[in-house]
């Protein structure tokens, strides 16, 4: 018995078309899909509009352009930081002092002092500065804090601090003219601001910082000279 052709429904208008239609395809397409067909080309012509008016990020370029920022912060402003040599005579100069228990345990030995030599009653201590104006340079007083009198900033007998500017390996005297162990800053001054290569002092911020934001350290950092991280 051959099965019967599958009938369109009365209210289903008919197709016509100049070539005979296979008995297969006879039957009628359902609204149902009709209304999915249309669904279809409709989300595919808003994802289409939505593609051509928003333009995907470059992060090749992003990244060449954050790039580019961190070098033109670091060649306007890198030659006014400064390493800070702190020498004092008769006693060990440890940078450290008073922060080491705020390292975990297991890395205090990377900031350990190295053994001086037999006899050698010079030691000596390092960190960074930055010239802010006038032959005034800012710092951390933990980094001049062995070389000062207690409770003051009057050296003591046999200290000396000297910066080196990036580059450039001549040394120049300084002095401390102000120390706030509380918020661990030490505002240091060349003896003589005349004899010091000219940079750009570095402005100190406002305070308008948000969480989140790029920053640059700049610095030498053990000793190492000229460091940068972003």
């Amino acid at each position: 018995m051959r099965p019967s052709p599958i009938e369109p429904h009365p209210s289903t208008p008919r197709v016509r078309t100049g070539a005979a239609r296979p008995t297969a395809a006879r039957g009628a397409i359902h609204p149902l899909a009709w209304a999915l067909t249309a669904t279809l080309v409709l989300a595919a012509t808003v994802a289409g509009q939505t593609q051509a008016q928003v333009t995907p990020l470059d992060e090749a370029q992003a990244l060449l352009q954050d790039e580019a920022n961190t070098v033109s912060v670091v060649e306007t402003y890198g030659p006014s930081v400064v390493s800070v040599t702190v020498e004092v005579q008769g006693q060990a100069v440890d940078p450290f002092a008073g922060l080491r228990e705020q390292i975990p345990p297991q890395f205090r030995d990377f900031f350990s002092l190295p053994a001086p030599p037999n006899g050698s009653q010079l030691r000596q201590g390092s960190g960074s500065g930055f010239v802010v104006a006038g032959g005034r340079l800012i710092t951390n007083y933990h980094v001049v804090r062995d070389a000062l009198e207690d409770g003051g900033v009057t050296l003591r007998e046999g200290a000396r601090v000297r910066i080196t500017f990036a580059g450039d390996d001549e040394g120049f005297d300084v002095r401390v003219v102000g120390a706030n162990p509380d918020v661990d800053l030490a505002l240091l001054e060349l003896v003589d601001p005349a004899a010091a290569p000219p940079v750009a002092p570095i402005p100190l911020g406002d305070g308008a910082v948000r969480v989140g934001q790029k920053a640059i350290a700049i610095g030498n950092p053990f000793g190492l000279a000229n460091t940068v991280t972003s």
